[in-house]
């Protein structure tokens, strides 16, 4: 069973970047495409970006299983909206498969239940079936399909994905 931990110092806001660094480049590029992978990587998961995050609300967690640093999650809660949004959840290569990313969306199921929300949502992209996939068997449904601009002529296209609680 997976430790998470919460990101708490400048330290470990660097970690996480690292392992975005890693993580992105392995996982994303092969159906995304290096470009928008390039500026997510330089904006909003920098070490900067995720300490802007964190400032607006974002909880950012280690997952850690046996002792190692397996990915992260982070999420954040909106009382006006009573919806918590998760915003990440990437594991390194070699602990995908483990029932993991089910475990972390239990953990911020649960945190969305202690903070009083009747809704989780997030976005993925409308090429990653393996997530989509995760998420579905975890009871969210594609709500919609969105188009982003990320700037510096970057547009994605997710499906925003929902579960009530």
């Amino acid at each position: 069973m997976p430790l998470f931990r919460k990101v708490k110092t400048s330290d470990e806001i660097t970690t996480v970047a690292g392992l975005a660094q890693v993580i992105w480049r392995e996982y994303f590029v092969p159906f995304v495409g290096e470009e928008p992978i390039e500026l997510m990587l330089r904006t909003v998961q920098s070490a900067e970006g995720i300490t802007a995050q964190i400032a607006d609300g974002y909880e950012y967690y280690f997952i850690i299983i046996d002792a190692t640093t397996a990915g992260y999650c982070a999420y954040k809660p909106n009382p006006k909206t009573e919806e918590l949004f998760l915003s990440k959840l990437y594991l390194q290569k070699e602990y995908r498969g483990r029932g993991l990313g089910s475990e972390a969306i239990e953990f911020m199921t649960d945190a969305a239940h202690k903070a009083g929300m009747k809704k989780i949502v997030l976005t993925v992209h409308k090429n990653n079936q393996q997530a989509i996939a995760v998420y579905e068997k975890a009871g969210f449904v594609k709500a919609r399909l969105v188009e982003r601009d990320l700037g510096e002529t970057v547009t994605v296209c997710d499906y925003v994905m929902e579960k009530r609680l």
